[in-house]
């Protein structure tokens, strides 16, 4: 069985596929829109098409490239995650809250009366 760390290298920026994988994970993250990070991407791929090296080496791990990168100010991409987060913590809270009710109407100390079974 693999080290854990070994499996982490195989899957992580070691390989080109995974570098660039994690790069637009990153960048999506930071509220990047699409657009720029398909040619943020289009960038590093002619790069190291052209020169023949992989990526990790040309540009180091993905998070300390991102740092070297400069994004307009707009936050437009995070506004938008914040929102859908919020909503959807309004949506669980609101289903905690219904679930709390159903489960105390469920232990409830009057239960319903039993009907009286009919003999035969």
């Amino acid at each position: 069985m693999p080290s854990d760390h070994h499996s982490r290298d195989s899957s992580s920026s070691s390989t080109r596929e995974g570098w660039l994988r994690d790069f637009s994970v990153l960048l999506r993250l930071r509220g990047v829109d699409g657009v720029r990070i398909g040619d943020e991407l289009a960038k590093v791929e002619t790069f190291c098409d052209d020169s023949g090296q992989e990526p990790k080496d040309a540009y180091g791990e993905p998070a300390s490239y991102i740092a070297t990168l400069h994004f307009a100010s707009s936050r437009r991409g995070a506004r938008w995650a914040t929102a859908i987060v919020r909503r959807v913590l309004d949506l669980m809270s609101g289903l905690t809250r219904w679930a709390s009710m159903v489960y105390a109407g469920m232990r409830s100390p009057h239960p319903a009366p039993r009907r009286a079974q009919r003999e035969n």
